[in-house]
């Protein structure tokens, strides 16, 4: 299953003391691509695109198929359009490399758009999936197979969706609290410039 290594690159015209306040803003553990599709699945739309674009720019939507979680062709159409939204608002730029797909490097302004703070104050704010809505509990159950855990065999089937659902409201908090921080030292330093982007292995 694939999964994302969250990166930045920082300007040697950042100041000092902004470069060194990045330098400690790490996020060690890995992205599934499933944490994306449950983004999609929940309505977010421009936090999923900007990882999606930093793995592989977008260019047609059958390139997301098959869906591991089963979502729709329509929801990779909107990945498309929302790069194309978010390339109008700001200079991201496309990496051409001989070892990977083109991918996208977002300018820390990006961070500063309304729509995205919205989406990261979200996850921030509140739980991805709920163990009582039973539509998030259906969500868990597609993401079942692809979560392995020390003990899963011994669970309840109820058991493992509360497990999912709680290992899931765990990176999304920390994946907030990642960009979080990025955006206030995007605050407290105006000058400050680095650029997103995401390591995939192999």
């Amino acid at each position: 299953m694939s999964h994302y290594y969250l990166r930045i690159r920082v300007s040697s015209k950042t100041p000092r003391e902004a470069r060194k306040e990045l330098k400690e803003v790490k996020y060690k553990r890995p992205i599934w691509w499933t944490d994306i599709e449950v983004l999609q699945l929940k309505g977010l739309k421009y936090m999923p695109t900007i990882i999606y674009a930093a793995s592989g720019v977008p260019k047609r939507p059958s390139e997301f198929l098959p869906s591991r979680i089963g979502l729709s062709l329509s929801h990779f159409e909107e990945v498309i359009k929302v790069f194309e939204e978010l390339r109008q608002k700001v200079n991201v730029r496309i990496v051409r490399s001989w070892s990977r797909a083109d991918y996208a490097l977002w300018p820390n302004i990006v961070l500063s758009l309304r729509k995205v703070q919205d989406e990261v104050n979200w996850l921030a704010n509140g739980d991805l999936l709920s163990r009582e809505d039973p539509e998030d509990r259906k969500i868990a159950e597609k993401l079942l197979p692809h979560i392995h855990w020390h003990g899963k065999e011994k669970l309840t089937f109820e058991d493992k969706i509360d497990k999912v659902i709680e290992s899931e409201n765990k990176w999304s908090k920390d994946f907030a609290s990642y960009f979080l921080k990025l955006i206030d030292i995007s605050k407290k330093y105006p000058t400050a410039k680095f650029w997103l982007y995401v390591e995939t292995p192999g």
